[in-house]
């Protein structure tokens, strides 16, 4: 199978990579959590191989119900699709916890011109 053909199923890994990631920092599980980084990562650098198509399936997971997973997709499409992702991180911002702290960390982050994950 193509790359072409591989896009949606490589969004469908970067989401679980991105709920295991969150699920392993709240237990404070590091190694796994680090693991799982990799892997979103990894399906990542896939996904903007691949180009467009692939970029705006990605951008479907910012209205997922789970907030980690649409964090995660908003986080490494800053650069894509800069305000679709900032609206998206204002609102996770409002969160409790730590999903709220990493969403306002990330458009600190990105207001400072520190943010790059391509």
């Amino acid at each position: 199978m193509s790359k072409k053909h591989d896009y949606k199923k490589l969004v469908e890994q970067f989401a679980e990579a991105a709920e295991k990631s969150f699920e392993a920092a709240l237990k404070g599980d590091w190694r796994e959590n680090n693991k799982w980084v990799k892997r979103q990562v990894k399906a990542f650098q896939q996904i903007i191989e691949i180009g467009d198509v692939a970029r705006d399936e990605l951008l479907t997971l910012l209205e997922y119900e789970n907030l980690a997973i649409a964090k995660s997709a908003a986080v490494f499409s800053l650069k894509y699709a800069t305000q679709q992702s900032i609206v998206t991180l204002k609102k996770i911002a409002q969160e409790p916890g730590m999903l709220g702290f990493e969403a306002k960390q990330a458009l600190q982050r990105w207001e400072e011109g520190n943010w790059q994950l391509e």
